[in-house]
């Protein structure tokens, strides 16, 4: 009956084409017709053992109201979530495919899709996204992931487009994405599960935020992610590509291992602390600050070109080069951090500037490594324990390579 909701129940199939403007509930199967495809105006509900494709065209809008996919399948080119008033929309079982997510689309809406099971399936994944002029500000989406649901998206999600407000919230589960932008008006909170970016890597804008407090995120290593906005991690495990961090990063808890070449770039803020544990292949650090409150720190390479590393306490260990630029600072903060370097290892330190060093410790393993300080530095009244088992120079003096030990130089 026109104005009612449709029905199609577990033993039934029908097929339909165009627009439909009622509200549809399906235990049996939907399909469009042949060479045609469906479009559902108001909403759909999906039964166990139900079965729904609406072709290559097919769309399922949710206006204001309550729905939910208890099991089934769903396949369709769009589904939004939201196309007004408040919609809540929960996935508790079966699989939904579509081209293309988006969760709040118009003016004044306000979207939650809460996925605790089954499969979602997508191309392109908008929480948050706008359909018109003007309708940016008044959007609302929340996704929330938990318990054994599964999200793959092959193509770029992005969370909080054009200004609206966007959530995603990752309690459980498991999120295997292409690439991720967190907008301006986004943000994104793990506290369990597993999230993964695949190719590309993870994107944070100016006023975009991630929180990590559980779980485990993983960004694809063939990219280089970047944090321009908030990161937070008090726990959990982040397993990164390259990172560019513009904006900031409050490691507390939990472990961050950045790998490839490039290793973390720094140029905003990145603050160490608690019982945090980080590890990198290098920091390059051109500007901005590193506050090294407390905890460990190990790295292959650490290059401070500019701005100011500043270690308070906790320990600093480094693989393979430590060198300090002519605009770089390195700041002891009278405090009783302690710096290891490796065997072999080569440290330049004859530009830039070393401050605060008088409760601190500097050990320098191998008789091979070469420790270079500018004129005029004397590293045993400089720092509070100084020992190098290679070659200290001071720029200016003679190069002193005494009996047993090893250094290898060019130019």
């Amino acid at each position: 009956t026109i104005g009612s909701t449709l029905e199609v129940l577990a033993d039934r199939t029908l097929r339909l084409s165009g627009a439909f403007a009622d509200p549809v509930v399906v235990a049996g199967t939907l399909e469009a017709s042949a060479g045609a495809s469906l479009t559902l105006e108001n909403g759909l509900t999906l039964q166990s053992g139900g079965s729904v494709s609406l072709g290559s065209a097919g769309a399922v809008r949710y206006a204001a109201g309550t729905y939910a996919i208890t099991g089934g399948s769903l396949t369709t080119r769009d589904l939004q979530i939201a196309t007004s008033g408040t919609t809540n929309f929960t996935h508790s079982n079966g699989t939904a495919q579509a081209t293309n997510l988006s969760i709040g689309t118009g003016a004044d809406s306000v979207a939650t899709y809460d996925h605790t099971g089954g499969s979602l399936q997508v191309q392109s994944f908008r929480v948050g996204s706008p359909s018109g002029p003007g309708a940016a500000s008044n959007v609302t989406g929340t996704y929330t992931l938990g318990g054994t649901g599964s999200l793959t998206a092959s193509g770029v999600a992005n969370i909080g487009l054009n200004g609206s407000s966007g959530s995603f919230v990752m309690t459980g589960g498991s999120a295997s994405l292409f690439e991720v932008y967190i907008r301006s008006g986004g943000s994104l909170d793990i506290s369990g599960g597993t999230f993964s970016t695949t190719t590309r890597s993870l994107n944070v804008d100016g006023t975009g935020s991630v929180s990590l407090s559980g779980g485990t995120l993983n960004t694809s290593s063939s990219a280089t992610a970047s944090i321009a906005g908030s990161f937070t991690q008090t726990g959990g495990t982040h397993n990164s590509a390259p990172i560019n961090v513009s904006g900031s990063y409050d490691l507390s808890s939990g472990s961050l291992d950045v790998v490839g070449t490039a290793g973390l770039a720094l140029s905003g803020t990145f603050t160490l602390e608690g019982s945090a544990g980080l590890s990198t292949t290098k920091l390059t650090q051109t500007a901005g600050l590193f506050d090294h409150v407390a905890s460990t720190h190990e790295t292959g390479i650490l290059a401070v070109n500019g701005g100011t590393y500043r270690m308070a306490a906790g320990s600093l260990s480094i693989a393979s080069s430590w060198t300090l630029g002519s605009g770089g600072t390195f700041d002891f903060a009278d405090g009783s951090g302690t710096v290891n370097v490796a065997a072999s290892a080569a440290v330049n330190l004859s530009q830039g500037t070393i401050l605060n060093a008088g409760s601190a410790t500097v050990n320098v393993l191998g008789s091979e490594t070469f420790v270079v300080f500018p004129t005029g530095f004397d590293p045993q009244a400089v720092f509070g324990t100084f020992s190098n088992e290679g070659t200290t120079y001071t720029v200016g003096t003679t190069l002193v390579v005494q009996n047993g030990r090893t250094i290898d130089l060019a130019g």
